[in-house]
């Protein structure tokens, strides 16, 4: 608990080792207080929350001290991509099938593949970083889905700006 960024309390093969529930068919979940501190420091906490928990697939337990504003906005863009829906394919960061390869390996990305469209959940356990995503197929645009930037696009990468250990959800639209 607290307000430090949750790379800092959980490494990726933590998470995915304890948290996942996977092999037993459980609802992946973890342990997510966020105490004391600023509303500005309790907002990127939940920040560096969802950038650790949104490429495992893992929700927030009861997001005590988050900014339940935020973690609403996360999953409603979850949902209104339609990540429950039958045709929707997620690929982990780990997966080798992942359509969307990263320039950096501590920026985690998992992918929602639906209807011509990737939804990339992007979670940074690095530093500041000009990220480049790599997509396989060709890009006819990106945006920031939480903001709506737009973002910069070239033949099949996408690239951001993203603060460390913070996250974005970036949708891609590929050429048809």
């Amino acid at each position: 608990y607290g307000t430090q960024d949750f790379q800092e309390r959980f490494t990726p093969d933590y998470i995915r080792a304890v948290c996942q529930g996977l092999q037993g068919g459980l609802c992946p979940t973890v342990l997510d207080g966020i105490t004391g501190g600023s509303a500005p420091e309790r907002q990127w906490a939940t920040r560096t929350m969802l950038a650790s928990l949104l490429p495992h697939e893992i929700r927030p337990t009861w997001p005590r001290g988050s900014d339940p504003a935020l973690v609403a906005k996360a999953f409603d863009i979850l949902f209104d991509f339609g990540r429950h829906e039958k045709d929707c394919v997620y690929t982990a960061y780990w997966n080798s099938a992942n359509p969307v390869a990263p320039n950096d390996r501590n920026l985690l990305v998992s992918t929602y593949s639906r209807r011509g469209k990737l939804l990339c959940v992007c979670g940074s356990f690095t530093d500041d970083l000009n990220a480049v995503l790599s997509v396989k197929g060709k890009v006819d645009a990106a945006v920031n889905a939480e903001t709506g930037e737009k973002l910069e696009v070239t033949a099949n990468q996408v690239k951001f700006f993203l603060k460390k250990h913070d996250f974005i959800i970036v949708e891609i639209q590929l050429a048809k």
